[in-house]
């Protein structure tokens, strides 16, 4: 679970309170919870988020390096940092990792579980939420909308396409350790619906989130 310290359009949004709850606890509740996860780790550039990430027996604190936590920084290399430091520091060596952002407060515990029996199955080795779209997406091009697909003006005849949310990212550790990135070239597609997939990036999802929380 990363929750780094900046954030610039919202800030310090993973400690946000939100109905006097901070945002990065609802996903930490949803983890804890979760009866088929034994270890949550926190990690974080910023000793007061984990301050403020609830404990528990099952959480692990981690504070990682501010190299890692810089808007160019990928989440890769965190992982990488972590699963390091979580075998050498505590012996502790995972079958599964998920990547739950403090971010997407919604998701369900059901869509937790899901993933992980996804990810015991032999041929799975990564997943990637989406969530269902009719929406039309192009690019302008000397004054001119292109469109990336056919499309018909009326929405009910418009076939389904897929958009990637960040509810919930998933890979098994060997396919880690051995490719170093959760997301492996053929992940397997966890549907994500709304409002379980919004995802706190702009200030207008913040209003929704409050909505639905």
């Amino acid at each position: 679970m990363p929750a780094r310290k900046n954030s610039k359009v919202v800030k310090n949004k993973n400690i946000l309170k939100l109905k006097k709850k901070p945002l990065i606890n609802y996903t930490i509740d949803k983890a804890i919870n979760c009866k088929k996860i034994n270890k949550i780790i926190v990690t974080s550039d910023s000793n007061k988020i984990l301050n403020i990430a609830r404990d528990h027996k099952k959480i692990i604190k981690m504070l990682r390096p501010k190299k890692l936590a810089t808007n160019a920084s990928l989440i890769d290399k965190t992982i990488d940092y972590t699963l390091k430091k979580l075998k050498s520091e505590k012996k502790v060596i995972p079958n599964i990792i998920l990547l739950l952002e403090p971010t997407s407060p919604l998701r369900k515990i059901g869509t937790i579980n899901k993933a992980i029996k996804l990810l015991n199955k032999n041929k799975i080795n990564s997943i990637i939420p989406v969530s269902k779209s009719k929406s039309i997406f192009g690019k302008i091009k000397n004054d001119v909308f292109q469109s990336l697909r056919k499309f018909s003006t009326n929405r009910h005849k418009r076939s389904n396409y897929y958009v990637v949310n960040s509810s919930i990212w998933g890979c098994k550790y060997d396919y880690f350790i051995k490719n170093k990135k959760i997301l492996s070239k053929k992940p397997y597609p966890i549907l994500v619906e709304f409002p379980e997939n919004l995802d706190l990036n702009e200030k207008n999802d913040l209003e929704m989130i409050k909505k639905y929380i």
